[in-house]
């Protein structure tokens, strides 16, 4: 993801953040606890974008491993031994 979007979507994110909990100290109402939920499940998924893109494949013996690429994966490949390895 472009740098500069991710920041500001990570800003954006902040703030409405903020605004819901502050919804939600003044009324204790149950929509402001929704948004502060998926806000907080937004940001973790920015902030740990790249860790969750990481694809690994580890003690891969005599065998076929097909894996399916992504822009932005990362592949990690460690201890292969007479296999096959197809990345598309």
């Amino acid at each position: 993801m472009n740098k500069r979007l991710k920041v500001f979507l990570i800003f954006i994110n902040i703030v409405m953040l903020v605004l819901a909990i502050l919804w939600y100290v003044e009324g204790l109402e149950k929509e402001p606890l929704i948004v502060t939920l998926g806000q907080t499940a937004t940001l973790l998924s920015l902030v740990f974008e790249k860790q969750a893109t990481k694809i690994f494949t580890k003690n891969v013996d005599n065998s076929e491993v097909k894996i399916k690429k992504q822009k932005g994966d990362s592949i990690h490949t460690e201890n292969v031994k007479d296999s096959k390895i197809k990345i598309e």
